[in-house]
Formats: structure tokens, sequence, C-alpha cells
């Protein structure tokens, strides 16, 4: 999510994420997350190497420009059930036979 470019506040706010509707707030939320936010997922794995002295940069690189959104969430979990309906029918398909 690119601030600048998803906000339309000026002053203040200005380059803050829009969070008007339960679309811009989900949105916010993944952005601030590790988990959803590649950029965020490299700096954690960074901070860990430093209380620990184990480098865990690698389950984090080249992931840098990764930023999930709502969209793609909803994306994901659509194509997991396209994907457990194939399994099911195929499972369905095989019992009649």
């Amino acid at each position: 999510m690119n601030y600048s470019k998803d906000s339309e506040r000026k002053n203040i706010g200005k380059g803050l994420p829009d969070m008007r509707t339960a679309k811009q707030a989900c949105n916010a939320i993944l952005l601030m997350s590790g988990t959803t936010n590649g950029k965020r997922a490299v700096e954690g794995w960074k901070s860990l190497k430093e209380k620990t002295g184990k480098d865990f940069e690698f389950v984090s690189k080249g992931r840098e420009e990764e930023d999930l959104t709502l969209e793609w969430s909803c994306v994901a979990r659509a194509l997991q059930h396209i994907e457990f309906l194939k399994v099911l029918l195929t499972c369905i398909t095989l019992k009649i036979e």
C-alpha cells in the first residue's frame, strides 16, 4: 500500500492511510504486520538477529516488496476453496465409480 497514492488527506494527515471504510482500515492493519508486509518482515528478522545472534534473514529474503492487501487475501481464500472443491469432487467421483 502506497501511502501517498492511497491517501486523499492534506496537512497533518498527509501521507497517512485513509481509514474511512472497513476495507481501508483492514489494509492499514495488514500494512503494519510483518506477516503481510515484506519490509516489516525483513525488519523483524533483522531485529531478531540482533537479539539472538542467529541469522533468520533468509526467511524473508527476496520478499521485501510483498505488500498483501485485503483483496489479495480474498483471492487467496477463494483459490483455497476452489482447490478444496476439486479434491472433494475427485473423492466423490472415485467413490461413485
